[in-house]
């Protein structure tokens, strides 16, 4: 995973660790996701799997959007 989803994936990873498998065992547990992103475009590019990936990613309908944020002024 290459997304903020990761932190998804790795929450529900750490969940089943801990044997947590029930909805209400959630409740007591406290969770904001992270703003900061886990990977930087040069950790993406340099995954050996990236090519596969993006080639999955293409046949798949995926969908390619760029931004440019926006200056303050």
């Amino acid at each position: 995973m290459f997304s903020n989803k990761q932190y998804a994936y790795l929450r529900f990873k750490d969940l089943l660790l801990n044997d947590i498998k029930i909805f209400k065992d959630l409740i007591c547990i406290k969770y904001t996701r992270p703003i900061q992103t886990i990977n930087t475009i040069e950790s993406i590019l340099d995954k050996s799997y990236f090519k596969y990936w993006l080639v999955g990613f293409i046949e798949a309908e995926g969908c390619f959007i760029t931004y440019q944020p926006l200056i303050q002024k």
